[in-house]
């Protein structure tokens, strides 16, 4: 793999994350937004946003114990695509209307990804934490 300044995918990725927490921040500080460890979503969007978190997470845990970094981020870049061009296009209204379900499952979202991405990303995983 040859170094190319030209492809800066890392740029896109977290600026991708970066504008889906300041989505976030944005309506949850609106709303006075407290996360809750025990709601359980009732919404088939956002158990199936929670359901590709856990293997999301999972495919990280994996790839890190195998030093294979390449494919993480390449996990990680479609992981974040789907947040960001499915799962938030299609609850940006349950999220500017103040549903707790969706506020909370795209909180957990958030957190989890800037946990999995922090081996790669410190600097950048500890803004978004």
């Amino acid at each position: 793999m040859r170094f190319d300044p030209s492809e800066r995918k890392g740029n896109k990725l977290l600026g991708l994350l970066y504008n889906a927490s300041k989505f976030f921040v944005t309506y949850a500080e609106l709303d006075g937004f407290e996360p809750c460890d025990n709601l359980s979503p009732t919404d088939p969007l956002d158990q199936w946003r929670l359901e590709r978190l856990h293997q999301y997470l999972a495919e990280s845990q994996y790839n890190y114990s195998i030093y294979e970094f390449v494919k993480q981020v390449s996990a990680t870049e479609q992981f974040v695509d789907e947040v960001t061009n499915w799962y938030i296009r299609l609850s940006r209204h349950r999220v500017w209307n103040g549903d707790m379900h969706a506020q909370n499952t795209l909180f957990v979202v958030l957190l989890e990804t800037s946990k999995a991405m922090a081996p790669m990303t410190p600097f950048a995983s500890e803004l978004m934490y």
